[in-house]
């Protein structure tokens, strides 16, 4: 394994995953119902990617977008979710917030792939799934601009690929 933060799984106990695995996985911890925008979103994957699974970095392609992190790979992998009705959105019309939640298939799904995980991972899982929540969007992005500030203050998008 490349890198490894102090909080960082061990992928090589993880069973071989599709990137929609990943980012259902990811976005499945997320509270049910918490209002989010796609940049949310994209910043919770990131901050999970960057923190708890470095070394799968490549695999994703987060590049700076001016206002956060952003990966096509992601963007497909949540069309794909949203497409085989594994996610849902709903929004609410008088405030033009979106809400993501696990369809019952979704969390069927999610469930199957948790049994699959060593429960000393799942626990690592858990806690980033607790930060992320703690945190909530305005947190994660305030924390990714102080330690991750090349992913937010760049002069074009996609000025640094990663």
């Amino acid at each position: 394994m490349d890198k490894k933060s102090p909080w960082g799984l061990d992928l090589d106990r993880f069973p071989r995953m599709s990137r929609e695995d990943w980012v259902l996985l990811i976005l499945a911890g997320q509270k049910k119902g918490r209002a989010n925008s796609y940049a949310a979103l994209m910043n919770d994957v990131f901050f999970f990617i960057k923190e708890f699974a470095s070394a799968m970095e490549g695999e994703f392609g987060f590049r700076g977008m001016g206002y956060g992190p952003y990966s096509a790979v992601v963007a497909e992998a949540m069309g794909k979710l949203i497409s085989d009705e594994i996610i849902s959105i709903q929004n609410n019309k008088i405030t033009g917030i979106y809400y993501y939640t696990l369809t019952d298939k979704g969390n069927s799904i999610y469930e199957s792939l948790c049994v699959k995980i060593p429960k000393k991972e799942r626990e690592r899982m858990k806690f980033a799934e607790f930060l992320a929540q703690r945190m909530g969007a305005l947190g994660t992005q305030q924390y990714l601009s102080s330690v991750y500030p090349e992913y937010v203050f760049i002069r074009e998008p996609g000025d640094t690929p990663v």
